[in-house]
């Protein structure tokens, strides 16, 4: 085992044909959960999906969960090492991160019934990755795997400057990722066995939204709606399809049902279309789902004997106080005063599948951020996944905080704290492909 700057490496052997199985499992919310965290019931049902690899010498496993967040992912990842046989340092789990989902609370409250509903949806989630591992297992088989990019304009910077300051909007000319990254998984004999698109946007079309009756429902939001497009497409062959959320801390949907707008005067309101939002759902995730597809079908250099590693390490960056109010009480300001807090370590994962670099994240990173590091990648295909292992609110960019947005107010991470991550993340990636180079 060969240890660089707090990176394991272990020693390279010769791999075989890739091996990949995809599965995925509805997660079974019983009735009885309702209502519960504000939601009165399901508009369109939450899955987990599940990717899996091994190249003789590795094994390794993606797997996404129609989530907003997920906390402490180690039970999970137990499951998962006891169903398929995989090490827990060789899991990415995150959390698709769609805002119209329920958490699960770590510990225990004093409200008895709210302790109950947590545990019901908690064991429901642990069944489905279960299940979905289980389909992945059985699915193993033989396989490619290509990568491609194309653009999507389906996203948005949401930072605005309104009369009271900068805060969530549509901002036309603040810089937005518009790339489209696409792994694709196919059987030797040309099945589409996984399609997995990065994308920097928020699922958060029907964030807030209620129904014409004043009812708050659950939905896969965007993520879930480009991911049922792919799969209505290739349903045939029973493709899965994966929606990996990327640095999108400041990015929206480029229209969304309760949105934040501003009058004449620049005071920024509020609006909600109600069940019409579904619509717009529709349409958005048809088109980011038919990009997807787009640059799918292009790909064609595509590889069936892969380096399939996984590295960790972390980088501390300064911390700083979480603002007093609640998320939903805050509002735009002009002048903040932020209170550097100590340090707090960042972890940092890579996964590398032959020319393809999955970097995995906690903290949700601005969409610069996110496009300098596949910028700055000395591997040819780089993907930048947040929410991944865990989740760690915002990391903004510098000039997010000099502008006091809420992406740099609501967070535990200290100004430059992204910058320096980004440096780490590249200096990692260096080291991962000049060992590749070397055991060529």
């Amino acid at each position: 085992m060969l240890i660089q700057s707090g990176i394991c490496f272990a020693a390279q052997a010769p791999y075989g044909t890739l091996q990949a199985g995809a599965g995925e499992t509805l997660i079974q919310i019983p009735p009885e959960f309702f209502p519960a965290q504000g939601f009165d019931g399901i508009h369109d049902p939450l899955y987990v999906k599940t990717l899996l690899l091994d190249n003789g010498v590795n094994k390794t496993a993606v797997v996404s969960i129609d989530m907003t967040s997920l906390g402490n992912v180690n039970q999970l990842k137990s499951i998962i090492q006891k169903t398929a046989g995989i090490q827990p340092d060789n899991i990415f789990i995150y959390a698709a991160h769609n805002f119209s989902s329920p958490h699960v609370f770590p510990g225990m409250t004093e409200n008895a019934a709210e302790n109950k509903k947590t545990a019901m949806f908690a064991s429901a989630l642990a069944k489905a990755v279960e299940a979905a591992t289980q389909k992945a297992v059985t699915g193993m088989q033989p396989a490619s795997i290509g990568y491609g990019t194309g653009i999507s304009n389906v996203n948005i910077n949401r930072d605005e400057l309104t009369a009271g300051g900068w805060w969530h909007g549509s901002n036309e000319t603040g810089y937005s990722d518009k790339e489209l990254s696409v792994m694709k998984i196919d059987s030797l004999s040309g099945k589409p066995l996984a399609i997995f698109m990065n994308y920097s946007v928020q699922s958060s079309i029907m964030d807030e939204s209620v129904s014409n009756q004043g009812k708050k429902l659950i939905s896969t939001d965007l993520a879930g709606a480009a991911t049922k497009y792919v799969e209505d497409q290739y349903k045939e062959d029973g493709t899965v399809a994966f929606f990996g959320v990327g640095a999108a801390g400041d990015q929206a949907p480029i229209f969304m049902a309760n949105r934040y707008m501003t009058d004449n005067k620049g005071v920024s309101i509020r609006t909600d279309i109600h069940d019409d939002g579904y619509i717009l759902l529709g349409l958005i995730g048809e088109r980011l789902g038919y990009d997807a597809i787009k640059v799918s079908r292009k790909i064609i250099d595509k590889q069936t004997s892969v380096d399939l590693s996984v590295i960790h390490d972390s980088v501390v960056c300064k911390s700083q106080k979480m603002p007093m109010s609640k998320t939903a009480d805050m509002k735009p300001v002009k002048q903040y005063t932020y209170q550097i807090d100590g340090e707090v370590k960042v972890p940092i994962d890579i996964m590398k599948i032959g020319n393809i670099a999955l970097v995995g994240i906690q903290p949700e990173l601005a969409s610069k951020i996110g496009a300098d590091i596949k910028k700055g990648s000395p591997v040819k295909n780089t993907m930048v996944l947040t929410m991944v292992n865990g989740a760690a609110k915002y990391m903004a960019d510098k000039d997010s905080y000099d502008k006091f947005t809420y992406e740099a107010r609501n967070s535990k991470y200290a100004k430059g704290s992204a910058e320096l991550v980004e440096n780490k993340i590249i200096s990692m990636l260096t080291q991962l492909n000049s060992r590749s180079k070397a055991s060529e």
